[in-house]
């Protein structure tokens, strides 16, 4: 069952589109980017949430099941947005 917190985010998500939600795996990402986010130190399976705006930050941030952030290089999580969408 899902948090009400979850619910309030992905309303958030399908109106503004401003967040995508997804997974660290090798599905949809090439083999590269994929490495990259684990040494990033992603665990393979991470589901996260990346910011969409790329041109007002220097870099994103990605909120990791767990409810702490890590900050991504804007382009690695740009890179993840686009292969993944």
């Amino acid at each position: 069952m899902r948090g009400n917190s979850e619910m309030n985010l992905l309303a958030c998500v399908r109106k503004k589109n401003s967040f995508l939600i997804t997974r660290i795996d090798e599905v949809g990402l090439d083999p590269e980017l994929y490495r990259d986010c684990l040494e990033q130190g992603f665990l393979p399976g991470t589901n996260v949430q990346i910011l969409a705006d790329f041109k007002s930050q220097n870099k994103l941030v990605a909120l990791l099941a767990e409810q702490s952030t890590v900050a991504l290089p804007y382009s690695l999580a740009e890179k993840i947005y686009v292969q993944k969408t």
